[in-house]
């Protein structure tokens, strides 16, 4: 059930989301730190580490923020990394 609050996810909405998660492994950086550990199962972890801190703050009533958008862009990053990895 949506309410008028609730965007309906539209393939515009979905590649915005994918974009926003790109990112290059060999750039400098904590994601090519992480990248570089090459373990599947390192990066299903940290994703649902990620997963679990977004929902916290979801609940909290701080869905909207910034915390909350790089927590699911992380978590998206990182299942990215698993799926290759495995």
């Amino acid at each position: 059930m949506t309410t008028s609050k609730q965007k309906r996810p539209s393939l515009t909405s979905i590649r915005k989301v994918m974009k926003e998660a790109v990112f290059n492994p060999k750039t400098p950086g904590p994601m090519k730190v992480v990248a570089d550990m090459d373990d599947a199962g390192y990066f299903e972890k940290r994703a649902i580490e990620s997963i679990f801190n977004a929902s916290a703050l979801r609940v909290a009533g701080s869905g909207e923020s910034k915390l909350y958008h790089a927590q699911i862009t992380k978590a998206i990053q990182l299942l990215a990394l698993a799926r290759i990895t495995a």
